[in-house]
């Protein structure tokens, strides 16, 4: 099984487009209903807390193409992956779509993250939580794994005090985000353009490292809206992401001849993206040092980083109780520690 997911701010937009796919179908408790109808619903428990500016979640849970699973069978996979994220359906109101517009079936699970209530659930690492959540169905209903073995692509390097920060303030890591956006992006080998706007359409800017000559040495990514303390946007390197260019460029359609205007072109615009993202909170020079300092894997690094890879950000936000995920990191003499307590050693690079 394969997972995705994604967070909203307005439940319409979303019910639209999944209900305009050809044999569509509700599968729990609000079949028959129309988008207008189902936003309505949802909006009572939405107006209790209007402070909450993405109260959409939204996952597709899909099987192998040669897999399939009866309606009844479909629910008790979507109840028991709930469950398994920490959503108690009993408080939060939740929709189950089916869709056969690909050769993958599969289903859309849209969560009211505020309950009748006004409590909310607060999802931090929730994609990698689904992933494993995805190994836990496959063994429980007999389905076969969706896990790609990729020898280390798309694995960041978050550091213990990143992990720190990300529970404490509820909000995933930069690298973290960007890292899961880029493995679906290469999914099936794309040009090098269709990469990036599957980026962009993520909210992830890719600042090519490209030379005059249209080579390629690597991408710098940030993630539209997510600064530092300075309010300078977030830029994070591809090897710190699990991205080097020696491992990107063999999963994207690359030429240098044929892309190297176009990187030039992204290159520029990016620069001028992010600089307005810096002027927008620390005035007209705030992001100005960004255009200098935009790189992939070799040169120089960008601004909110340190050389080799030891990243500063800072990040703010979200919300999460960290449901699901692993506590226990590795300190920098190699004791186990409690995420959030006083662990000695220094900022090990570990794997949640």
């Amino acid at each position: 099984m394969i997972s995705k997911i994604s967070h909203g701010k307005g439940f319409r937009g979303v019910f639209d487009y999944l209900l305009s796919k050809q044999e569509a179908r509700i599968l729990n408790g609000y079949e028959g209903m129309t988008a207008r109808e189902l936003s309505a619903e949802f909006r009572t428990a939405r107006n209790l807390r209007p402070d909450i500016e993405k109260p959409v979640w939204h996952a597709s849970l899909s099987l192998s193409p040669d897999e399939h699973l009866d309606d009844e069978t479909w629910q008790r996979v979507v109840e028991s992956y709930l469950a398994k994220m920490g959503i108690d359906t009993s408080e939060h109101q939740f929709v189950v779509i089916r869709h056969s517009d690909t050769d993958h079936e599969h289903v859309h699970i849209v969560v009211n993250r505020i309950s009748m209530s006004g409590a909310t659930w607060r999802p931090v690492f929730d994609i990698r939580q689904s992933h494993e959540v995805m190994r836990e169905l496959e063994r429980e209903f007999g389905l076969k794994s969706g896990e790609r073995k990729n020898d280390g692509f798309g694995e960041p390097k978050l550091k213990r005090g990143e992990v720190e920060k990300a529970l404490r303030e509820q909000e995933p890591p930069v690298k973290l985000v960007v890292s899961e956006a880029i493995k679906e992006a290469v999914a099936d080998k794309p040009d090098i353009a269709t990469f990036v706007n599957r980026l962009n359409e993520r909210g992830i800017i890719a600042v090519p490292n490209v030379a005059s000559t249209g080579r390629m040495n690597g991408f710098s990514f940030a993630v539209v809206g997510r600064v530092d303390g300075d309010g300078k946007p977030i830029v994070v390197k591809g090897s710190d992401v699990g991205a080097k260019w020696s491992k990107l460029k063999e999963l994207v359609d690359y030429e240098v001849e044929r892309d190297g205007e176009f990187l030039k072109a992204v290159k520029s615009d990016a620069t001028r993206r992010l600089d307005e993202a810096g002027s927008k909170t620390k005035g007209a020079d705030a992001g100005r040092d960004v255009a200098d300092n935009f790189v992939g894997d070799e040169g120089n690094v960008g601004y909110g980083q340190a050389g080799d890879g030891d990243e500063r950000t800072a990040f703010e936000g979200v919300s999460g109780n960290g449901s699901g995920v692993s506590e226990s990191v590795e300190t920098g003499d190699g004791r186990s520690g409690k995420v959030g307590e006083e662990v000695a050693g220094s900022d090990e690079d570990v794997e949640i």
